[in-house]
């Protein structure tokens, strides 16, 4: 019996190829950049860039709530704008946090670092404030639309306690959505092969992963294309509404400017 072995292998595609100059195909690819421009390149993007705009993004936030406070909550605008603002700073700080825990060089690790744990738990929880910011982000523009078509009906759609209920429903609903995703998660001390090691990571059930894809597929991405579709429907109709109105206001000026043209020109004729 003949035992194939990597070097026969590659002895028979030589004496088999017709071109002697056709490299080896099982020679490992070079990577495009080396680990140091690798290196360099996340502490620019990840604990730098990402550190200043996340840290931009609090403040502003934390400003908008103040004001948004201040104003009161009697009109709805002042109810959404708050809780999408909430929103948006839940997520800054998330993106914070990963810029601030995040460590060069973490393939290296032989066991796994606790900060690594700690943000794959937490980035199931941002996915679900992302898309409830979006629900919000969809309810304003519906709102603003109705504002346009009819405006003299929309305050008594959207009251202040509709508006309530819907963000808490819709609140309710979106988190409920990763039930599924932090039931197939367990925690459990791991030993690295290498060292005796051990460090708490996180272990995933047997149909785990598959769960986890469904659920991001399902309750995300799907929700997440239709708010923004919402967006770009009730924008462009906006849009429309808007510059038929401005058609009709001209239409409706336009006998009077005729009339002060030919006034003016009288006076000077």
């Amino acid at each position: 019996m003949v035992t194939l072995t990597p070097m026969n292998v590659q002895e028979a595609g030589q004496s088999a190829s017709p071109n002697p100059d056709i490299s080896d195909l099982s020679q490992p690819i070079s990577p495009i950049i080396s680990d140091e421009v690798r290196d360099i390149l996340f502490v620019i993007f990840v604990q730098v860039i990402q550190l200043i705009f996340a840290s931009f993004g609090i403040l502003s936030n934390m400003v908008n709530i103040i004001v948004y406070i201040k104003m009161g909550f009697s009109e709805t605008s002042s109810i959404t704008l708050t809780a999408l603002s909430l929103a948006d700073l839940i997520t800054e700080l998330w993106l914070l946090l990963m810029a601030a825990s995040v460590r060069i060089g973490h393939s290296s690790f032989t066991v796994i670092p606790l900060s690594v744990t700690i943000m794959y738990m937490l980035s199931t929880a941002n996915n679900a404030v992302l898309g409830y910011g979006s629900w919000i982000t969809a309810i304003i523009s519906v709102e603003r639309c109705l504002c346009i078509v009819i405006p003299m009906k929309v305050k008594s759609i959207f009251t202040v306690r509709r508006i309530s209920i819907l963000l808490i429903i819709v609140f309710v609903l979106q988190f409920s959505c990763i039930i599924p995703t932090y039931s197939t998660m367990k925690l459990a001390y791991v030993q690295s092969p290498f060292t005796n090691q051990s460090s708490l990571a996180i272990i995933l059930s047997e149909y785990g992963f598959y769960i986890e894809t469904i659920t991001m597929f399902a309750a995300f991405n799907i929700l997440s294309v239709i708010c923004f579709s919402i967006v770009v429907i009730c924008t462009i109709f906006l849009v429309v509404k808007l510059n038929q109105s401005a058609r009709w206001r001209s239409l409706l000026l336009m006998p009077r400017r005729k009339k002060k043209e030919t006034c003016q020109q009288k006076r000077i004729g």
